[in-house]
């Protein structure tokens, strides 16, 4: 793991150096270099109870810090967008090191989460009969093609709902619900309804209007 931790913060010193300003981007590349300093230091101590349960405790700590990094990293590129001018060669260049960022990052929870589970005591209290099938966080007995097929239609169903759901309305009130400023504002309303209504009976009974108007002069 401190060469995973070590070779992302190569990657990381080969941003753009404007990016590597943006605040966040500072947050997570403090992150990883705290990180390796806390990873090396075991790597002269006695391998004894006592420094496993340690280290494990330590792994425990780097993931919980590291809980966030995935959006503390493209708010930081959301920075760089909105106070710089990215050409296409830098958001090519970002592009890359991000697949490459997420992908180690995956790598190394997995690494974390394979140890603490074999040596952290946490597998011998999973719940379950099934647990003794799990050998750390790798099931031996997982069904690949259940899990693709899954993953399929919750992307599909996800892929369906994408866009057509409205906003929920806030619901009518009922007829017996109305209060007295309800009910006065509806018969103000039948009123003015009303009220335009014979106004437009009445000028159509007058028909065209005469005089007042401008008048046509004779000369042309």
């Amino acid at each position: 793991m401190p060469v995973r931790l070590a070779n992302i913060m190569k990657e990381i010193a080969l941003l753009p150096e404007n990016l590597l300003r943006m605040p966040s981007v500072v947050a997570v590349n403090d992150w990883y270099m705290q990180s390796f300093q806390e990873i090396i230091e075991f790597e002269k101590k006695e391998p004894n109870a006592e420094t496993v349960e340690h280290f494990c405790n330590e792994l425990v700590k780097i993931r919980n810090r590291h809980t966030n990094v995935v959006e503390t990293m493209a708010q930081g590129v959301l920075e760089l967008k909105e106070s710089h001018d990215v050409d296409q060669h830098t958001e090519h260049s970002i592009q890359y090191f991000l697949d490459r960022f997420y992908m180690s990052r995956i790598s190394i929870r997995m690494l974390i989460n394979q140890h603490t589970l074999l040596f952290g005591g946490q597998l011998e209290n999973a719940p379950g009969p099934n647990s003794s099938k799990y050998i750390g966080c790798i099931d031996t007995q997982c069904d690949v093609v259940s899990v693709i097929k899954d993953a399929y239609e919750n992307a599909s169903m996800s892929g369906r709902e994408g866009g057509k759901k409205k906003p929920l309305k806030a619901p009518k009130k009922d007829s017996k619900e109305l209060d007295d400023d309800d009910l006065a504002h509806k018969q103000k309303l039948k009123e003015q309804q009303k009220a335009l209504q014979d106004a437009k009976s009445k000028a159509s009974q007058k028909g065209p209007l005469v005089g007042g108007g401008i008048k046509k002069s004779g000369k042309k």
